[in-house]
């Protein structure tokens, strides 16, 4: 089988993708995994471990008409039996090379979480071609029922498979406890790309009200992104520099920064089902999110988190703060937090799931 990504990049469909890849039971499945572009860290780390990564982009660069043609060399000369698609081009490419390979069977797995689109053109493109593939996954209810409602199609047309993650702390080291955690009797911490997405604005405005309340805490935020440079000045201008540490790019912070932070926040304006809420609760952090996609779902209310609106630092704010103030609190979210990580969200429950549905699919 093939998984396909329009990149290897970071993210949370290519991190689907590497749990999948890393996961799926190789006396049934021949795993092949491969790219358009953007053969990035995830790729690379896939290959370092002995995995088959192709890059499919051509020579030349720019828009790139011809990688349908590329693909579908490829599912012929490997034999591909299922590709499973993770994003917009690669569900338009693998539903056309299925249309000329009529044993070729189709899952694709939609990871978007705002819908409807913004953008007229990947909406158009997207309905167009939503009903091809054999398999149409949603990583959530609220994601389900977000894409069936944006274009008039019914919810059972969508499977759902929620996403999973590994046990980042069992790659923890003590090496990096002391650069997160800085001192600080509490860390704050926050990992995602530096885009307007994850409200992080509104995660500074938060910490500027408990700063203003007196209220002693470190947040590293770990992460890159076109807006890292707004950010640093917003911290600066919030007078934030003693409590705020932008950490940058950090290779596998599930594993280097969430072991070592006492309270996980995500302030998003929008997620489908995030990747890192989950990571954090696989490491017992105790969460506090803003009440986008499947979060509500995912984290337990005054159970193994907090949750607030998105784009309110003021709750935001509280919630922390609370947090903050309670150790016993926090120990009983954490503990929680991780009850449910292993209950409901391993990478090894993922994997099963999607091969059953593979299977099902080739029947």
């Amino acid at each position: 089988m093939l998984l396909l990504n329009s990149a290897l990049y970071i993210g949370g469909a290519e991190n689907v993708t590497a749990t999948l890849c890393r996961g799926l039971d190789r006396e049934r499945f021949d795993v092949l995994v491969a790219h358009f572009k953007g053969h990035g860290p995830i790729a690379k780390e896939l290959e370092q471990e002995g995995h088959r990564v192709i890059g499919l982009a051509g020579a030349k660069e720019g828009r790139d008409w011809l990688t349908s043609r590329r693909l579908r060399r490829v599912l012929v000369e490997e034999q591909i039996d299922i590709v499973h698609s993770h994003d917009l081009h690669t569900l338009i490419d693998a539903s056309l090379c299925a249309l000329t390979l009529p044993t070729l069977r189709h899952v694709s797995t939609f990871h978007f979480g705002n819908y409807p689109r913004r953008d007229r053109r990947s909406r158009w493109m997207e309905g167009a071609f939503l009903r091809a593939p054999h398999r149409a996954v949603a990583v959530g209810e609220v994601q389900r029922h977000a894409i069936a409602a944006a274009y008039g199609l019914p919810a059972g047309r969508f499977s759902v498979v929620r996403n999973g993650v590994g046990d980042a702390r069992a790659r923890a080291t003590s090496d990096d406890a002391a650069r997160i955690r800085g001192g600080a009797e509490v860390v704050i911490g926050s990992v995602s790309t530096l885009i307007e997405q994850k409200g992080l604005d509104q995660l500074l405005r938060a910490a500027r009200m408990l700063v203003d309340q007196g209220v002693r805490f470190r947040l590293v935020i770990a992460g890159d992104g076109h807006l890292r440079q707004a950010l640093e000045g917003l911290c600066r201008e919030l007078g934030l520099g003693a409590h705020v540490e932008f950490l940058g790019w950090v290779q596998d912070a599930a594993g280097k920064v969430l072991p070592w932070i006492d309270i996980f926040v995500q302030s998003s304006l929008w997620e489908a089902m995030s990747m890192v809420v989950l990571e954090a609760m696989a490491c017992g952090c105790p969460i506090v999110a803003t009440t986008v996609g499947e979060n509500p779902y995912v984290v337990r209310e005054g159970v193994s988190g907090f949750l607030v609106s998105a784009g309110e630092p003021a709750p935001l704010a509280e919630r922390l703060r609370r947090l903050i103030e309670d150790r016993a609190l926090r120990t009983s979210f954490a503990g929680e937090a991780r009850k449910d990580y292993e209950t409901h969200y391993t990478g090894a429950q993922m994997c099963a799931q999607y091969e059953s549905l593979y299977l099902e699919t080739l029947l």
